[in-house]
């Protein structure tokens, strides 16, 4: 509960009022404090930095940031703060705000105006990625000479450091949330300042701060009753320069996700004033400027940052840029995992989304889905459009799909599970890989991508042959072409790596393969790529040189030594012999390399096949089990390398019930000899079966998307009667949602080690290694269970198991 909660609530000013309602953002309560909360306390002693803000003579809010060590400011009384930071006295613009230097002639000590003067803060640990949100009143200052060595004991200034000493009293008090925070061990300096430029013309040594900060702080207020200070933070270059001319810089930056109290950009609605400091914690230079600012919604920000629903344009009334000004320096550690990409101006780069509106998008059905290698796979979209005219595509363009009546979760304050989808509109743009009308109807189109994060996940789990899927597609874009229209005879260089091959496929058919010169670096995982396309065009080989890079996960699967060369050399000589028998050679190479590849690409088939196969036994009764029994020896014999299971999800499921049912028989029995290789790699499975049937689970239920029904955050039903002692959940199993298989070990550190890096491990590779039943042709495994799955005592885990995934048994990475 909010403290604010505890005591008078402070009322939303009209602009974060207005702000809120336009954005549809339901009716809440103001959380900030009228006090300084204990968090705050806390912070306020142990965080090295105190970013501030103050109004000058003027009425213009200015922001910079203090510190460098724990310790500079401390907790006088509850609601009084006290800080003493060595500061840039001559340059920076709070300090003047607040010490009048006017008469600082004969080198005496300054004393803040106390009583009225606003100025607020947020205190920051970036190492921990913790802030909290101050607003006061000085109730006293000083600004002093930081060796305090001056004659009679009477402190003066010389120079341009000072040692300001600031004390405040706080009014409100609020903690933010650890976003777009990125990780920053902070050491203290000595600020050495020197002026760069006072204009609002920015320089170039400002414009690259601007282009490289990941992030800046921004002070506003609202009448004489408020101000507010707080961070941005995003990818290096989220800020862009609109315009950097005589009449003053223009930037613009795109607002993420937040809280949605919209607190800064409220006083913003009502003030248009803002006060900003780019540091920079590499060199300690800092970039202070006071600008007028502009609140962007909806169309009006995404004329300007495309794919942008709310972003703020600011224009440089005034800037100071500073070499040295700072106290500290900062050792970046790692980035905020909620940094979303850059959004560039609509004038920097062809955008994606030009031309292309949602206002009447076609719908693309999945036609078909074939795999060519585990992580990449060809998609066969039909186009329709209830009323309208199906969009036409040229070679070299892109489909733009949007996955966010799939995907969209709505609004989450945090999502620690999925921190990209905060910030993601789920649109994506597809190179379409297929020619328009060879081999394809009019309102057919092909794209060939690999599995990455969560749009293409969701992509390669849906399958035609048992669902209907569909995406509204956007449109078609862009106009990039391979080859010049103007030079009918030159040589067409490209060079492609992996996947990036897809912009030759969508124009192949309609260049001169003769002229073109293909260099195509490729991981030896993805080889059947090669093959597939190598087979659809086998003109393309001869025009080709093939860098294959040996996979780090099994260098030995490789077929082919580190560079397989399939170019033609034939113009580095003039005599037509010569070519014509260099060319012989290159033909047989090729013939040789294709002959030599075809085991491996009717291996990238066979999955289809075997799946194919494995549907049709699906029909057959239970007793017929020795069938799928030959099935499995005859991937054993074909198979020299594990392969993945490609089974659909109801496959998978029937399946399943056909190997529940023969290892059973063969369990309470005497099994046959060729049943043995086949129960012995079941026993994890059935361990699996069983032990989710004793956790009240339903193989039904098991779906990619399920979450465990021992999540506190629920609802879950009830659990039914008792379960053993070994599989009782664990608090952080109750405490973090992940999926059910988890919770099938029954070793508690185990499935706490697995929770809590559930995101970061390939659960499939564990998977296949733990249940090894779907590689017939391995005849090794991982684990084995010799009775009632539920007793760890019954559970053999091998040396393998222990070299590959120890850190699951013996407490974590």
């Amino acid at each position: 509960m909010p403290a604010s909660l505890e005591g008078p609530i402070l009322p939303f000013n009209d602009g974060e009022i207005a702000l809120q309602i336009s954005l549809k953002v339901p009716s809440t309560l103001n959380p900030t404090s009228l006090f300084l909360t204990p968090n705050g306390q806390f912070m306020i002693s142990h965080a090295p930095l105190l970013a501030l803000g103050a109004l000058d003579a003027d009425g213009r809010p200015w922001s910079t940031v203090w510190g460098g060590e724990p310790g500079f400011a401390s907790v006088i009384d509850t609601d009084i703060v006290g800080m003493r930071a060595l500061v840039d006295r001559i340059y920076d613009p709070v300090v003047d705000a607040l010490f009048d230097q006017s008469n600082v002639a004969d080198g005496s000590s300054i004393r803040a105006e106390g009583g009225n003067k606003m100025i607020s803060g947020v205190i920051i640990d970036l190492e921990k990625r913790k802030r909290v949100k101050l607003y006061g009143k000085v109730i006293l200052g000083t600004l002093e000479d930081p060796e305090g060595n001056s004659p009679e004991g009477i402190s003066k200034l010389s120079g341009k450091r000072g040692q300001a000493q600031l004390v405040v009293k706080i009014e409100e008090s609020l903690g933010n949330c650890p976003k777009y925070l990125h990780k920053t061990h902070i050491v203290p300096a000595v600020p050495e300042p020197r002026l760069i430029s006072a204009s609002p013309r920015l320089p170039p040594q400002a414009l690259k701060l601007v282009n490289d900060a990941d992030c800046f702080f921004i002070s506003s207020y609202h009448q004489d009753t408020d101000m507010d200070t707080n961070y941005r933070g995003g990818p290096p270059g989220f800020v862009r320069v609109i315009s950097a001319d005589s009449k003053g810089a223009v930037l613009v930056y795109p607002e993420y996700s937040g809280n949605r109290l919209y607190q800064s950009l409220g006083n913003l609605m009502m003030n248009h004033q803002a006060g900003l400091v780019f540091p920079s914690f590499e060199t300690g230079d800092a970039l202070y400027m006071t600008v007028m600012t502009e609140i962007l919604l909806g169309a009006d920000a995404d004329a300007l940052l495309p794919r942008c629903n709310l972003a703020v344009k600011m224009t440089v009334v005034e800037a100071r840029y500073v070499e040295k000004a700072l106290a500290f320096r900062g050792v970046p550690i790692d980035k905020s995992p909620y940094t979303p990409p850059v959004r560039y101006l609509r004038t920097e780069k062809e955008h994606t989304m030009a031309g292309i509106t949602d206002r009447d998008p076609s719908c693309a059905r999945l036609v078909s889905k074939q795999m060519l290698t585990p992580s990449i796979a060809r998609f066969r979209f039909k186009l329709w459009n209830a009323g309208g005219k199906l969009p036409r595509y040229k070679p070299g363009q892109y489909a733009v799909f949007s996955f966010k009546d799939q995907l969209d979760k709505g609004y989450s304050h945090m999502r620690d599970d999925d921190p990209l989808s905060l910030n993601d509109d789920y649109i994506r743009t597809f190179t379409v890989s297929s020619f328009p009308r060879h081999n394809l109807p009019d309102d057919e189109f092909e794209i060939t991508i690999r599995k990455n994060r969560n749009v293409t996940s969701y992509m390669f789990q849906r399958d035609p042959r048992i669902e209907q899927f569909e995406v509204p597609m956007l449109g078609f874009g862009g106009t990039f072409k391979i080859g010049n229209d103007q030079d009918s005879q030159g040589i067409i260089p490209f060079i492609a790596g992996g996947i990036g091959i897809t912009p030759v496929l969508g124009q192949l058919p309609g260049l001169d393969v003769s002229r073109l010169r293909l260099f195509w670096s490729i991981s030896s995982r993805d080889t059947g790529l090669v093959h597939d396309i190598f087979r659809r065009f086998p003109d393309l080989p001869p025009s080709t040189t093939l860098f294959i890079s040996q996979s780090e996960k099994n260098p030995a699967s490789s077929p082919y030594s580190l560079k397989l060369r399939m170019s033609s050399a034939i113009a580095r000589t003039g005599d037509r012999a010569e070519r014509r028998r260099h060319q012989n050679r290159l033909n047989q190479q090729a013939w040789r390399q294709r002959r030599k590849a075809q085991k491996e690409l009717e291996e990238l088939q066979r999955h289809t096949e075997i799946s194919t196969q494995a549907a049709a036994l699906l029909q057959v009764p239970l007793a017929d089990f020795s069938t799928l029994i030959q099935l499995a020896h005859n991937e054993a014999q074909n198979s020299p390398q594990s392969t993945e299971c490609r089974l659909t999800r109801l496959e998978t499921y029937e399946l399943q019930t056909l190997f529940e049912a023969a290892a059973y028989q063969s369990y309470i029995g005497n099994p046959r000899a060729d049943h043995r290789l086949t129960l012995v790699k079941l026993n994890v499975f059935r361990a699996y079966v069983c032990n989710i049937t004793a956790l009240g689970y339903k193989r039904e239920g098991m779906t990619d998307d399920s979450i465990s029904r021992f999540n506190i955050h629920g609802p879950h039903a009830p659990l039914e009667g008792s379960i053993p002692a070994s599989l009782q959940p664990t608090a952080l199993q109750q405490t973090k949602a992940h999926h059910p298989w988890l919770d099938f070990f029954p070793f508690a550190q185990m499935r706490d080690n697995l929770v809590a890096h559930e995101d970061e491990m390939d659960d499939s590779q564990l998977c296949r290694d733990l249940m090894g039943f779907w590689n017939m042709a391995e005849h090794d495994n991982f684990m084995l269970v010799w009775g009632d799955p539920w007793d760890p005592m019954n559970w053999e885990i091998t040396e393998a198991f222990l070299q590959k995934w120890g850190w699951l048994i013996i407490g974590g990475v």
